[in-house]
């Protein structure tokens, strides 16, 4: 029996011809290709495509010299923490020892 997974995934785009930059969301079907490889299917707005770093077009200028870059978020920090590090920042330029 082979296994099949899906993810979502998020590329951010940049036209390096007018600085344009949007987002596009894929679906990815990952799948065990039955001999120690994965297969990997993309999909946007439901329609099979090819892979999210090749051939893209600059929705405003047209342009094919786009790069592209999986969508990574930056982890958040709680702010309880954030609040206690300003604190101990504040208390060591007292001390002068920052």
């Amino acid at each position: 029996m082979r296994e099949a997974w899906s993810s979502h995934e998020i590329w951010l785009y940049e036209c390096q011809y007018c600085a344009n930059v949007w987002e596009e969301a894929f679906d990815v079907l990952h799948a065990d290709g039955g001999h120690g490889h994965e297969a990997i299917v993309y999909r946007h707005d439901g329609h099979l495509c090819p892979t999210p770093w090749s051939t893209h077009e600059c929705p405003e200028c047209r342009s094919e010299n786009v790069f592209a870059t999986p969508y990574r978020r930056r982890p958040s920090v709680p702010r309880s923490r954030r609040d206690s590090d300003l604190e101990l920042l504040s208390r060591l330029r007292r001390l002068n020892a920052w």
